[in-house]
């Protein structure tokens, strides 16, 4: 099934039926009580949130930890062909 929505006003259109969610979005948290209708209820789930700076990743856990999440590991990823190297 393909469908376009906002997701992050209008939610994913299904309940209980995804094992993990994947949000790529500019703003992640506003799609997380959404997300948590969506996960299923009868098993572990995951959620994973992409966010660019430290401020969104706050907002995310605490839209997390407000929607009940917990256990809510931070990973960084550093991309080192941008670092400096002497010639």
């Amino acid at each position: 099934m393909l469908d376009h929505r906002n997701v992050c006003k209008d939610g994913f259109g299904i309940t209980n039926r995804a094992d993990a969610v994947f949000l790529d979005l500019p703003a992640p948290w506003e799609a997380v009580p959404f997300a948590k209708e969506v996960l299923r209820q009868d098993i572990s789930t995951r959620i994973c949130c992409f966010s660019p700076c430290i401020e969104e990743v706050l907002s995310r856990v605490t839209s997390l930890s407000e929607h009940g999440f917990y256990d809510v590991p931070l990973f960084e990823s550093l991309d080192p062909t941008h670092a400096s190297r002497p010639i």
